[in-house]
């Protein structure tokens, strides 16, 4: 056998480039998994054989490979250190596919022209690559003004950077010290909509599928809209709206009394005189369990005598005044409801209640 590499040693030659013989690692951050290769350059004289090593020296138990690119085929000598994802160039480059962390370590390459050997080393590290980030949400539907965080979670990081879709991100959110979490102190609305986490080190970089994040609010701004003068026989419709999300469930009354219906639009189609008075709509948001309620007040003309339009004048008059001092009147003691945690009206508080309704009614007579 040594005869034999002895004699091919001698015939088998070729023409290189010029130049500083040097070994290129490309990529030059391989990671698990890929490939790298172990580029020979600047050879200046005819190539004979290259002879690889992994280990500290050049002994026999450390050889990976000898290769012989001038014959048809090439030569390929596997060494103990020879394995199937090992392969080499024309050039006498040596290949590593399908990378384990095991592959990293020195490498020593001789290489042999018509003038004595050259040995070049190499250390190769392979590194980790960093998992595909996911993003993960500390409370799956936020209420607004809660706290809340997102985590960006991967590995093999070194390196974490976040992106919100089209917005920029409210200048109240805080990264922690290695950026992995996002952290609203008292998440707004404004804050739903779609994020992405980044992770890279040296070799790699993988970015997050969006994660969108919906804050939960409301109802408030609530507003009724509609006509509050309606002829007898004619049909009339108040529609309710609030801001909310998700959407407001609806609840509305006639004078304190529940009508049927729990849609924003509340249709009367034939206008009768026991149809007028104190509107209310309750909008109710079914997740934060919060309720908001706005009025209108509503008069029938047919209500009103037709041989006195001074008097008709006046009603109206009186009737829009009190209308606009009833939904200050309501809107403040939903206030004041709210403020006492849902304490039960007192008897004084609901005859007062009752009081402007039956004053209502006795004005737009």
């Amino acid at each position: 056998m040594r005869r034999f590499l002895i004699t091919v040693l001698l015939v088998l030659t070729m023409d290189v480039t010029s130049g500083q013989i040097s070994i290129q690692q490309i990529p030059q951050y391989p990671v698990i998994n890929g490939s790298v290769t172990l580029s020979i350059t600047g050879i200046t004289e005819k190539l004979e054989h290259v002879t690889w090593y992994k280990g500290p020296d050049k002994t026999p138990q450390y050889q990976i490979l000898a290769y012989f690119p001038g014959n048809n085929p090439p030569i390929l000598v596997p060494g103990l250190l020879y394995n199937d994802r090992i392969s080499a160039f024309n050039n006498g480059s040596l290949c590593i596919k399908d990378l384990r962390v095991t592959d990293g370590g020195n490498y020593i390459v001789s290489v042999q022209t018509v003038t004595p050997a050259k040995d070049i080393n190499v250390i190769l590290a392979v590194y980790d690559p960093v998992t595909k980030p996911k993003i993960i949400a500390s409370i799956k539907q936020p209420k607004e003004s809660d706290p809340f965080t997102l985590t960006c979670n991967t590995s093999n990081d070194t390196t974490i950077s976040w992106t919100k879709k089209d917005i920029n991100m409210s200048s109240e959110t805080k990264l922690s010290e290695d950026n992995r979490t996002l952290m609203f102190s008292s998440v707004k609305r404004e804050d739903s909509g779609e994020y992405r986490c980044k992770a890279q080190n040296i070799a790699s970089n993988d970015v997050s599928d969006p994660y969108t994040v919906t804050v939960v609010y409301g109802p408030d701004k609530i507003q009724i809209e509609g006509a509050v003068l309606v002829n007898p026989g004619s049909p009339f419709t108040l529609t309710c709206s609030a801001d909310s999300f998700p959407p407001s469930e609806y609840q509305w009354k006639i004078n304190g009394t529940n009508l049927e219906g729990n849609t924003s639009k509340y249709n009367i189609s034939n206008a009768a005189p026991e149809d007028q008075g104190l509107y209310t709509c309750v909008a109710r948001n079914p997740v934060t369990l919060l309720s908001a309620n706005g009025s209108a007040y509503v008069i029938v003309t047919a209500a009103l005598k037709c041989e006195e339009p001074t008097g008709l004048i006046l009603a109206l008059v009186f009737g829009l005044i009190l209308s606009v001092v009833l939904n200050i009147i309501s809107n403040s003691y939903l206030q004041w409801k709210l403020l006492t945690k849902g304490r039960n009206e007192t008897s004084e508080n609901r005859h007062d209640y009752n009081s402007v309704y039956a004053n209502v009614k006795e004005l737009s007579t």
